[in-house]
């Protein structure tokens, strides 16, 4: 296919973004910037050019140069709420939007974008002013409409909303393959076991050979704890679509040696295939490492594991995700500066709050869902999974704080019942007064300390693993997050170090010490590891917890496979597989010691 000149008009520039060439049509702008930098119409030019093109942060900015200059340009206000909803600025959308409507009062853009902010936001009036408009147009136009919605939701973080409002647009007797695979993908993401078999069973009668309702069934049944129909439709998925990335990820973590070197071979093909999405070049060279991995080839593992990171870290840039050192320490002097010793003596807390509840927390690739299935095998105890019910309690928390002039101690000291409450409301489960609920969600290591506060007799274990071991483990797994400190060796050490500080601080400040549980404790001795947890815990001992296999819970994370087999020791020593590569890891360990 022959290139395409690079355009040497504004007309030739604009030309090529609508003839899908954004990047041809950046480069103009970034010229024609270079040499003025007040032209507004090449700021607009970059800025579509670079939406169109993935570049988010770059378009973003683009549209905050171009309001500078034009600040009533309507177009470059909705520009500028797109890319803040893909950012995750909610805020900021919601803000932008405001000011469109101050100038063009009904423009038929704002549907599209009002509703994610307002959802992220639980802005109540202007969600039911979106969904009334929505309900005024026909079933094809909110199906568009509410499939934009569900992404920028996803965006934002909000799984669940996304999934609702796609499933309320979405008519029950719809024919459309697609769509119907699209509403599974969305249950998946938000951890609907229900809806996901719903909506997959329906795809499986539209397109029962279609690759990719064969690989959402696999994975499907990877949470369901179906390991031999996972292998099975992951090898029918590749079958039917030997370029189907995700049904060899699914593979390489259920059956790596059954990779042979024909798929080996495919997956670094797609690895490198700039057709594929940069996701799904990070998926197949992981999958890749995995297989290496299984065969002992560890140097060329480990170089796979490093081209799928590299592909992650480039286009997380594009996104705006970037590690930063020194947000890091500032985040962690933060938290220590406001949950200090002080916090927990300065203000009277009922001591039965939070009784019942158990939270675990730790790294991602802690042994966080072992722990949680180890404690919910016993009689009295009941999981809700991978909550992210604290992390929106202490996100309105914060914003309370911003809006106060009192101090955030002062707004969570006067606020904590509602903080507790609200918790509760979110979870839709209680403890009672010889039953016990488990939250597990690693990221709560942060707010181990607002826990605390709000919830002063409710118990906290920490997952503990050898720092090597867990470094490498979050490095070689693909993640469907974007974490900033995921792809870099040296970032990870740097939040290894952020997570035991914090670990510290919490058993030196809070009236009652987490527990941590150390993962290598647990493989060692797994009895009395657990006999342990079920004493910090205050549960009556019962046996045999640890070779509790979990066929029957449907498990959403990264560990559904492992966690089958119960309390295993593979993985452990793993990192002595790739001590030479390793080598910047255990620099930026520096004087954390082992576990």
């Amino acid at each position: 296919m022959p290139k395409q000149a690079a355009p040497q008009t504004f007309d030739e520039a604009v030309a090529a973004l609508h003839a899908n060439a954004p990047q041809a049509a950046a480069q103009f702008a970034r010229s024609a910037l270079a040499l003025n930098p007040e032209d507004a119409a090449s700021w607009s030019l970059l800025a579509a050019s670079a939406l169109r093109a993935g570049e988010v942060v770059q378009a973003h900015e683009a549209y905050r140069r171009l309001l500078i200059l034009r600040p009533d340009d309507v177009d470059a206000l909705y520009g500028r709420a797109e890319t803040a909803l893909r950012l995750g600025e909610a805020r900021l959308a919601q803000q932008c939007l405001h000011d469109a409507r101050a100038r063009t009062p009904h423009d038929p853009r704002d549907i599209y974008y009002a509703a994610p902010a307002a959802y992220a936001l639980d802005d109540a009036a202007e969600v039911a002013s979106a969904n009334i408009a929505l309900n005024a147009l026909d079933a094809a136009q909110r199906v568009r409409i509410a499939t934009y919605w569900a992404l920028r939701l996803q965006d934002l973080g909000r799984n669940d909303l996304a999934l609702s409002v796609f499933a309320r647009a979405l008519p029950d007797e719809t024919a459309d393959a697609g769509l119907v695979r699209f509403l599974a993908q969305l249950a998946l993401s938000a951890n609907d076991a229900e809806q996901a078999r719903g909506a997959i069973g329906r795809a499986v009668m539209l397109e029962p050979d279609h690759a990719e309702t064969l690989a959402l069934r696999a994975r499907l049944n990877v949470y369901l704890g179906r390991l031999d129909e996972a292998h099975a439709d992951a090898l029918a998925a590749i079958r039917v679509e030997p370029r189907m990335a995700r049904a060899y990820e699914i593979l390489s973590e259920l059956a790596p040696s059954a990779l042979d070197d024909e798929m080996l071979a495919q997956l670094d093909a797609l690895s490198r295939d700039e057709e594929m999405t940069p996701n799904m070049q990070a998926v197949a060279a992981n999958a890749a490492a995995l297989g290496l991995e299984d065969q002992g080839a560890f140097d060329r593992a480990f170089e796979m594991f490093t081209r799928a990171n590299e592909i992650t870290a480039k286009d997380n840039q594009r996104r705006g995700v970037v590690f930063s050192a020194d947000r890091l320490a500032a985040r962690v002097s933060n938290v220590k500066a406001l949950f200090s010793k002080d916090l927990y003596t300065s203000e009277p807390v009922s001591c039965d709050g939070g009784r019942g509840l158990i939270f675990i927390v730790g790294l991602p690739r802690s042994g966080t869902t072992l722990l949680d299935q180890i404690v919910s095998a016993h009689s009295r105890v009941e999981s809700i999974g991978e909550s992210e019910a604290m992390a929106r309690v202490y996100a309105a928390f914060e914003e309370d704080a911003r809006e106060s002039d009192a101090g955030a101690a002062r707004v969570l000291n006067e606020n904590a019942g509602r903080y507790a409450q609200d918790y509760l409301s979110a979870i839709d489960a209680a403890p009672t007064s010889d039953s016990y609920i488990v939250d597990k969600a690693p990221f709560n290591f942060w707010r181990v300390g607002f826990i605390a506060r709000i919830l002063p007799a409710a118990k906290i274990i920490i997952a503990r693993r050898d720092p090597l071991d867990v470094c490498l483990s979050i490095y070689r797994a693909n993640f469907g997050e974007r974490f900033d400190f995921k792809t870099d060796l040296r970032a990870l050490g740097a939040y290894y170090r952020a997570f035991d500080e914090l670990a510290h601080h919490w058993a030196n400040v809070l009236p009652a010490p987490p527990f941590e549980a150390h993962h290598e404790a647990l493989l060692t001795d797994p009895e009395a590891a657990s006999a342990q947890l079920q004493d910090y815990c205050g549960l009556p001992f019962e046996a045999e917890l640890t070779r509790a296999r979990g066929q029957d819970r449907t498990v959403f994370t990264m560990s559904a496979a492992q966690v089958r087999d119960g309390v295993q020791r593979k993985g452990a020593g793993r990192w002595k597989n790739y001590e030479v590569q390793l080598a910047p890891l255990r620099e930026a360990l520096g004087d954390v010691r082992r576990s």
